[in-house]
Order: structure tokens, then C-alpha cells, then sequence
């Protein structure tokens, strides 16, 4: 029987696909999102490989409110390692050019780790070519480390778990900053339910960590915290801070307080993957470091 690609439909076809993603690669983070959050998307589109009927590969082409707004959607190809050099990726591959160009996109975005040599060099014969870098820093908690961050003057932080009345301010807030986002807003302006949707509705977002600072009532900063599936480890989902605020230490304080929280439930490292260089240097003065790499690539189509 000859390789079939299809569109997912149904929930046990999503389920296979996470498990064939899962089995491909170990990054919680894109599955999660992609299963949970982003099967909401209208205009999104799941790709399953089969072959006499086993699942041999996957893939997403991404319909996001950014994704929609810029014509250039990101995507993923998949395919467990027993199953490569067979040109499972190469068809998904061909299939998800195929639907762009229908959909009317000009061009598509991906990523793939700075060292998975393999990865790097399929996406370069097919004529992609590098657009940025994705850096993840990590703070390890055992032993605590001496972190100094004064509350600047004016600023009470609350937890969004004793708080989900300052939900429309957080909002109004993400709105004003979505230019400084690179991956769900960048600079779209979504709908409030497009943004609960992709900041807050995954139920690994542990809401009595995330902290929302005000001051004289208003809501100047965030810090949305999540778990990471089969990971020792807590994720610094999002950070926000009015502009206003920025080099006030109000940034550090938000994450402080992320760090004071994780270490107070036994967490042993928090993980972060910095947004922009105000965000970078936020966490390197609190002592994060790098510890992965992403090469962001792009193609037109």
C-alpha cells in the first residue's frame, strides 16, 4: 500500500497524531499547543501519515491569528526516527507547500534545533534559509539562588487565581505590547477570547503562580507560568510589562516572584525563551543561562 496522507478528523485521530509527534521529538510545548490549543483554529490543518495503516508521520500547518495576518503560517513535519529516509517528510513536506499556496499564503515559517544537523539540511534543499535564533535560558533552583529584586514603589502583585476580575486589564495590556510578541501576537491585535485562548486556556498554566502587578489600580505587567509535561521543570509562558515600567525592575519582579513560587513547590529549574532583548537581558541579570537553541527558517512561496 502507498503512503497515504490525510487531514486528522475526529478525536482519535488526534490522539494519534500526538502520539506519532511525541514519538518524534520530545518538545511538550509544540504538542501541547498544537493539540490543545491551536485544534480551535479554523484554518489550521492537521496532516497524518500513514503507511498499511500505521502512522508513519505528521504535520500542522498553523492557522493562528499572526500566522492569518502575515500570509507566511508556521508549520511542523514530523516522522519518528524508524520511518525517516523514506520519504515520509519529503511528501509532508509537499503537501503543506500545496495547501499554503491554495490557502493563498506568501510564504512559510518553521523552526528546527540549532544542532539536528539532519533537520537543518532538509529544510535547506528545499530552499529555506535561516531567519533568526530561538534561545532558551534556564535558572536551576537547588540550591536556591540569591536573586535581588526590590518592588518598585507603587506596585502591588497579586495572583491571577485570587484575581480573575483583572482578566479585560490584562488584556488591554497585551494588546498595547503585542508588537513586542515574535510567536502569538507579534504585533496582531486579537479578540479577547483569542487571547485567553492562547495565553491563559492550556491546563498547564498554573494560574496561582502567575502574577499580575497594578499600580493605582491599573494593570502594569504579568507573568504567565506553566508546567512542562514529563519535565522537572517550570515554563516562563509569557512576560509582560507596560512600557512605561520597563527598567523600573518591575520585569525582574514578576520573574522573581515566579522563582520564589517554583521553589516554594519543590520545582527544581524554570525555563524561559525570551521574546525580545529587553526580555534577554531581564533574565540573564537574574542569572539565566542558555541552554537550547532553535533556528527560526522562512521560505516564499
Amino acid at each position: 500500500m502507498p503512503l497515504e496522507i490525510r487531514p486528522v478528523v475526529g478525536h482519535e485521530d488526534l490522539q494519534r497524531w500526538v502520539a506519532t509527534r511525541n514519538a518524534a521529538s520530545s518538545d511538550a510545548i509544540t504538542v501541547e499547543m498544537r493539540a490543545l490549543v491551536r485544534a480551535l483554529e479554523i484554518d489550521s490543518v492537521d496532516l497524518i501519515a500513514e503507511h498499511d495503516g500505521e502512522a508513519v508521520g505528521m504535520a500542522f500547518l498553523s492557522g493562528d491569528p499572526r500566522s492569518l495576518e502575515i500570509r507566511r503560517p508556521w508549520f511542523d513535519v514530523r516522522v519518528p526516527a524508524e520511518h525517516r529516509e523514506r520519504g515520509v517528510g519529503s511528501a509532508l513536506l509537499t503537501e503543506i507547500v500545496d495547501r499554503a499556496r491554495r490557502a493563498g499564503h506568501v510564504g512559510l515559517r518553521c523552526s528546527a534545533h540549532a544542532e539536528d544537523s539532519a533537520s537543518l539540511a532538509f529544510l535547506d534543499r528545499r530552499g529555506f534559509s535561516v531567519t533568526r535564533s530561538i534561545e532558551q535560558v534556564s535558572l536551576e533552583l537547588d540550591p536556591l539562588p540569591v536573586v535581588q529584586s526590590q518592588t518598585p514603589d507603587g506596585i502591588r502583585l497579586l495572583r491571577l487565581t485570587d484575581t480573575p476580575e483583572l482578566l479585560p486589564a490584562m488584556y488591554a495590556l497585551a494588546v498595547s505590547t503585542a508588537a513586542d510578541r515574535t510567536d502569538k501576537l507579534g504585533a496582531v491585535v486579537p479578540t479577547e477570547a483569542d487571547w485567553r485562548t492562547y495565553e491563559l486556556s492550556s491546563p498547564f498554566v498554573r494560574l496561582e503562580m502567575t502574577a499580575v502587578a497594578t499600580a493605582e489600580g491599573e494593570v502594569v505587567g504579568y507573568s504567565v507560568i506553566q508546567d512542562l509535561p514529563g519535565r522537572a521543570a517550570l515554563l516562563h509562558r509569557s512576560l509582560v510589562v507596560a512600557p512605561t515600567w520597563r527598567g523600573r525592575g518591575l520585569a525582574q519582579t514578576l520573574v522573581t516572584a515566579a522563582i520564589r513560587d517554583a521553589a516554594a513547590a519543590g520545582v527544581p529549574r524554570l525555563i524561559a525563551i525570551p521574546e525580545s532583548q529587553f526580555e534577554a537581558e531581564v533574565f540573564g541579570s537574574l542569572g539565566y543561562a542558555l541552554c537550547d537553541r532553535w533556528l527560526e527558517h522562512d521560505r516564499a512561496l
